[in-house]
């Protein structure tokens, strides 16, 4: 009786742990699950650096024209955009007229501020990008 019943429970048990060592090596590998953990682990914790870096508050402007100017640059909000123009003239003035400065000079202001608003306004619509996207 026991190597009738005792064979066919050892097969059972040898099916088993075949069954068992399958799992373990090919359905749920145990060192590449502990990989996997630890590769979240370490997106996760660059993730949370890049998220402290990005609440670092930049803001620095101390007059009121430069506030706005600034709020509205770092605003994360692209309808804001459309007031840097204005906004920068307040802080940074108009181009000179015509009596006031020659055109050489009128050209070269005009260039300058035309570049510093453009770049600005990049980097206004990079922030806004950033936030709806959750760079």
């Amino acid at each position: 009786m026991s190597n009738v019943i005792g064979g066919g429970l050892n097969s059972i048990l040898s099916v088993d742990r075949a069954i068992q060592n399958f799992e373990q090596t090919v359905v749920w590998p145990l060192a590449q699950i502990t990989q996997a953990h630890k590769l979240v682990n370490s997106t996760q914790s660059t993730f949370n650096t890049i998220q402290t870096v990005t609440r670092i508050p930049v803001n620095s402007a101390t007059l009121p024209a430069p506030q706005q100017l600034e709020q509205i640059l770092l605003s994360a909000d692209a309808n804001q955009i459309g007031r840097t123009s204005a906004s920068y003239s307040v802080v940074y003035g108009p181009v000179p007229n015509a009596t006031a400065a020659s055109q050489d000079v009128r050209n070269r202001i005009d260039m300058a501020d035309a570049a510093a608003q453009a770049a600005m306004k990049r980097v206004a619509r990079f922030i806004a990008d950033s936030v709806v996207h959750g760079w």
